[in-house]
């Protein structure tokens, strides 16, 4: 009888124990299309498992732009894809401490030039409201105070175009600013010296994001 009540207790632990092992593809699989419009789950199946036999790495979509996988990592849960010639999508799953998962999923438009935004779910896809550094051009300034012709530099950049991408090995994004890129060739070069070139490191530690 103790045998038996055994048997019945590690069936149970199965799917628990499923779930905390499961790995960036089937996230990737069993997401929302919403997250990635004109491939649906049997599509992304099919580009996984094409991919992981090296048969091939690309599928057209419904919309017929050819969608290719650029990284899938199930050692460090992430994943990277070329959605179209000008959008990239990426997702990374965290382990917070208090075991739960955190899937984060960052999307990035180029056109002229880069810029990303990120999101956050639960494993049940429900979107998670997380305190993430906002950054914008002031993150890059060698001095807030500097001065172009008696204008603020940081007035002078009206927009701010960062893109995102997560550093594979590490719970931690990159950012990199190309607002510089946006405005022409003239004023670049004269606003380009008040700008660090150093990218952003953002770091996931104690259960929150940090700038380095």
């Amino acid at each position: 009888m103790k045998l038996i009540k055994l048997f019945f207790a590690l069936l149970c632990l199965i799917p628990a124990v499923q779930g905390q092992a499961q790995t960036i593809d089937k996230y990737f699989v069993d997401m929302p299309a919403i997250l990635m419009p004109g491939l649906e789950s049997k599509m992304r199946l099919e580009l996984t498992e094409y991919y992981k036999s090296e048969r091939r790495d690309s599928i057209r979509n419904s919309y017929g732009y050819q969608v290719k996988l650029l990284t899938l990592d199930t050692v460090n849960n992430y994943i990277s894809v070329q959605t179209a010639s000008n959008t990239r999508f990426e997702m990374k799953t965290i382990q917070r401490s208090d075991s739960s998962v955190l899937i984060a999923v960052i999307h990035t438009v180029c056109g002229p030039v880069c810029s990303s935004y990120i999101h956050f779910y639960d494993k049940g896809w429900n979107e998670i409201k997380i305190d993430f550094p906002k950054l914008s051009n002031r993150n890059w300034l060698k001095s807030t105070e500097s001065m172009v012709d008696g204008e603020k530099v940081e007035d002078m950049l009206k927009a701010t175009f960062v893109e995102l991408t997560f550093k594979q090995e590490k719970n931690a994004i990159e950012a990199r600013n190309h607002s510089i890129g946006y405005l022409n060739l003239e004023s670049g070069k004269v606003l380009e010296p008040y700008l660090k070139k150093e990218n952003i490191i953002i770091t996931f530690e104690n259960n929150g994001w940090r700038i380095q």
